[in-house]
């Protein structure tokens, strides 16, 4: 199942990072010449992440990786998957070369946070995560801070149900958040699969601010 690569094409002399997601393999594709991509470089995850889903490139050219699961039952009995506990992060340099990884869950965690997409803010030395499944069938509805510096959580923050002009709660809507984007304010906009729309504002504060904006 390829399923997801880098957002936007590298430099010349660099390589795409992309998954292949069923047999938790990421791939590094020579794209140079666009009518014969090529294979260049595969690997597994790393000890004890599984199943890698995103791909981001740093300002320093190295890759974060998102892994949506770690070796372990999960937090919640009500997981299927085996394994199925909390996913992770790594970081790569833009040849494949692991350098670091962190589990990105909580030992008071409910319900398994799994990695799905990234914000990075290198100017204020902080990484915005999202939580959202792809086969898993439970996952926590949160967003996570970290220090990009030495992958340090910081924050773990709920998404709350969004709610109608009206006032009423759309039960659901909070339901696994997708792709964040940093805007020119430096605050984090951003998604989720129920279809509320967040905005997560203060991030190098001790209090970031989480807003429903829709």
């Amino acid at each position: 199942m390829p399923h997801h690569t880098e957002y936007a094409t590298p430099p010349p002399g660099e390589l795409l990072f992309m998954n292949a997601h069923h047999p938790e393999v990421s791939l590094l594709v020579d794209v140079s010449d666009p009518h014969a991509p090529r294979i260049v470089k595969t690997f597994t995850p790393p000890a004890p992440l599984r199943y890698p889903h995103d791909y981001s490139r740093t300002p320093t050219g190295t890759r974060l990786v998102g892994f949506l699961r770690s070796e372990g039952p999960s937090p919640d009995p009500a997981e299927t998957a085996t394994p199925g506990n909390h996913g992770g992060i790594a970081e790569y340099t833009a040849d494949g070369v692991l350098l670091r990884t962190v589990v990105a869950g909580t030992v008071d965690s409910s319900k398994p946070v799994r990695p799905y997409a990234f914000a990075l803010l290198p100017d204020i030395d902080r990484l915005v995560v999202t939580s959202a499944p792809m086969m898993e069938v439970t996952w926590a509805d949160v967003v996570q801070i970290y220090r990009y510096s030495d992958f340090t959580l910081l924050k773990t923050i709920n998404l709350l149900p969004g709610r109608l002009a009206d006032g009423r709660e759309i039960e659901g809507s909070q339901r696994a958040g997708f792709g964040p984007r940093v805007l020119p304010d430096g605050s984090v906009f951003f998604n989720a699969l129920g279809c509320a729309f967040y905005r997560l504002s203060a991030i190098g504060s001790d209090n970031p601010r989480l807003d429903t904006v829709f």
